[in-house]
């Protein structure tokens, strides 16, 4: 079974104009459940859910049994600022920039690392890893010297 779900924020008969070809391209569902809905029911879909269970029957993992730090984070949020027309990345980035300001006091002060930009600085990704960035540099330092591993969010090997 397959599902595809889209969201579309804006004018609905653009949001219709902008779903048509993709969609019409693919064989009729079984269920078609898609229908307009206020932004702010689609932003509130899982307020009731505090936390998913693990059904996998593994142990929980503490902070510092491994690299990720925010163990107690209940949930992660990605920002994008997007618009078809180049004219208006500016007010666009300002934007985006700006809800990332508003909320950052209320996070716990790290990031999951895949969602990081490359223009963040060290002090960010050192509060991602925590008390772990130490023993993550040492590591580091052991197994790659010469950082060759140095894509996205770097960990220098320690000096």
């Amino acid at each position: 079974m397959c599902l595809l779900m889209c969201c579309y924020a804006g004018p609905a008969e653009e949001g219709r104009k902008a779903l048509a070809p993709p969609l019409d391209a693919l064989p009729g569902p079984w269920f078609n459940w898609m229908g307009e809905m206020p932004y702010p029911a689609v932003q509130s879909m899982f307020d009731g859910l505090p936390s998913l269970p693990d059904r996998r029957g593994r142990p929980r993992v503490s902070k510092e049994e491994s690299a990720w730090n925010c163990r107690d984070a209940t949930w992660s949020m990605v920002i994008a600022g997007i618009d078809p027309n180049p004219e208006k990345a500016g007010p666009v980035t300002r934007w985006t920039k700006a809800y990332w300001e508003a909320v950052h006091p209320f996070d716990l002060g790290g990031a999951y690392p895949n969602f990081m930009l490359d223009d963040e600085d060290d002090a960010r990704l050192k509060a991602t890893y925590g008390d772990n960035y130490a023993r993550l540099a040492v590591l580091k330092k052991k197994y790659d010297p010469a950082n060759l591993f140095r894509v996205n969010q770097n960990i220098l090997p320690s000096p």
